[in-house]
Parts: structure tokens; sequence; C-alpha cells
């Protein structure tokens, strides 16, 4: 209790542990602790909080505590989130339409072009699927960030998903030069994992 106020009280249920632990180790080991909890106001509506206690410089027996309100942090951060989903999908679709535009003129689709604009229009679709990638890197991100990001567990072969991942990045390694060569010493050239295939293809590619 502190202030007249008993913050036991005011924490919704499933924090108390959490905060009895967090003044634990203040008391007992003199050490920084904090946490984030929401206490329950007035109108029961939760406001989002960082508490936290920490003992005073020379002291083994006072403690100082802070209460910090995280609404507007909150609001920002899903102002931000929200803004980065919106510009990633806008920007999507032209750079898809971009992007295939480009690979049917460098398919020969409008007619054979000249070695120079066939080689300007390799380059720029290249430079268009990187784009694309970097999009949806950005909102693999933010799925991460707000816990929405799906896996889709099964059972793969790492040498296989090696030797895809060779074949799908073997244009971008030559423009550097650069040759991949896998290697095994598996007797039946196998690695059993569960995982995703996608996203294990997304590591192999940033690698």
């Amino acid at each position: 209790v502190a202030g007249g106020m008993n913050w036991f009280e005011m924490i919704c249920p499933q924090y108390r542990t959490a905060l009895r632990d967090c003044i634990l180790a203040a008391t007992t080991d003199s050490t920084s602790s904090q946490l984030e909890s929401r206490l329950l106001a007035q109108d029961q509506s939760l406001i989002p909080v960082m508490l936290g206690i920490a003992p005073l410089e020379g002291s083994h027996q006072e403690w100082v505590g802070f209460v910090v309100d995280l609404r507007e942090q909150r609001r920002i951060d899903h102002l931000k989130s929200e803004f980065i989903s919106i510009v990633s999908h806008e920007l999507r679709t032209p750079l898809t339409s971009i992007r295939g535009s480009l690979g049917l003129l460098e398919g020969g689709l409008a007619g054979e072009l000249p070695p120079k604009a066939l080689q300007l229009v390799m380059i720029a679709h290249k430079n268009s699927q990187r784009l694309v990638s970097l999009v949806n890197d950005i909102l693999d991100m933010e799925k991460l960030a707000s816990g929405k990001m799906t896996l889709h567990m099964a059972p793969q072969d790492l040498v296989q998903l090696a030797s895809s991942a060779i074949e799908a990045n073997a244009a971008y390694a030559s423009g550097f030069q650069v040759e991949y060569c896998l290697q095994t010493q598996l007797a039946q050239a196998q690695a059993p994992v569960l995982g995703d295939a996608d996203r294990l293809m997304q590591v192999f590619a940033n690698l």
C-alpha cells in the first residue's frame, strides 16, 4: 500500500504474482526490478503501465517505486504499425504489376529487344523482385511484432530445401561471381526436420 492506494487491488489479477516477484527481487536482492502490467481504472477500463521498484542508493531498507502510463506509447505504436501495414500493402500491388510487366518484356513477349535494352530490363526486373521481397519482409516483421505470424509446420528435408535454395539463388550468386555448392556426409542425403518450408527457404535466401 502506498499513498493511500493498494496496488495489488488496482492491478489485474493475472499480474499480481509477477508484481510480488518484482517486489521480492528488489527487497531481498537489492536490485532494480520492473514489469509491464495493466491497472484497472474506476470505469473498469484497463490501463497499460510499467511498474518498477528500486532500492535507494546506500540503503537496504528503503525503496522507491514508479508507475509509467503507457497508453500514449501504445497508441503511437498502433499508429506506426497501421501506417507500415497500409503502405506495404499499397506498395505491393503496383510493384507486382511492374515486376510482371518487366518479366514479360525480358521473356520477349513484346518482341526481341536490343542487347543493351534487354540488359536494362533485366536489371530493372531483378530490382523490382528485390523491392517486392523487402515489402514482404516489412509485413513479416509487423506480423512477428504483433504475434500474428503463422507457421505451417510439416515434415521437411533440409537437404532438399538446401538444394532448392541453391537453385533459386544461383542467378543472384552469379552476379557476384559466386557459386554455391552443397556438401553432405549424410548416408541417405536426408535431414528430416519439422518446419515451415517457405520460412526455411527465406532463411536460406537471407544467408
